[in-house]
């Protein structure tokens, strides 16, 4: 008797103890063990792989959205969807990886995974979210330069962009200022 029927029967206790004396069931068992260990890596490894090609894409999709200098408002909405079908489309792919979970379990391991996984997912998901914000609600997540933008975009990026995106106005300008001093005073320190 293999191993896995003996367990779906152990509420009897002498199906245990036969189950642990017999040496026929150890070899069914470390046979099953092999089976589930493989699968385990190969699904681990699949994981590693398309986290890592993914982490490719959206490095060369972030470098290049960064080197516009203009948009309009049509070119950020668009962007904005296509983006937006990235970041669900990825979500999508590592939820189809983590099938065994339940639903609650699922959304939240996908998004460790996809944070150890994607060394730039934080990064991308903070530009994606960019293009849906107002000028004030860039300053609220930039926060002095101790927001989530702040973490995940350099103040000389987010001046490009904000000097792209948004028209020119005296918020604008006060705020593009702040943030070239920023970058001024990091570039600073960092040649010390």
């Amino acid at each position: 008797m293999c191993m896995s029927m003996i367990f779906f029967q152990l509420p009897l206790v002498e199906h245990y103890t036969e189950t642990m004396t017999s040496p026929a069931s150890w070899v069914c068992m470390v046979d099953v063990y092999d089976r589930s260990a493989a699968i385990i890596t190969m699904r681990r490894l699949t994981v590693m792989c398309v986290g890592s090609l993914l982490n490719s894409a959206l490095k060369d999709i972030i470098s290049s959205v960064l080197l516009i200098v203009e948009f309009s408002i049509e070119d950020c909405l668009c962007l904005q969807r296509v983006l937006n079908v990235l970041l669900t489309g990825s979500t999508d792919l590592f939820h189809y990886c983590r099938q065994d979970e339940h639903d609650s379990q699922r959304h939240e391991s996908v998004e460790v995974t996809l944070q150890d996984c994607v060394q730039v997912w934080l990064r991308f998901r903070e530009l994606v979210m960019f293009f849906g914000l107002g000028l004030g609600d860039v300053v609220d997540r930039w926060a002095d330069g101790k927001g989530p933008l702040a973490v995940q975009l350099s103040s000389a990026e987010l001046a490009r962009l904000v000097v792209a995106v948004f028209e020119k106005t005296s918020r604008r300008d006060a705020l593009v200022s702040q943030l070239q001093k920023n970058a001024a005073a990091a570039s600073a320190s960092a040649k010390q």
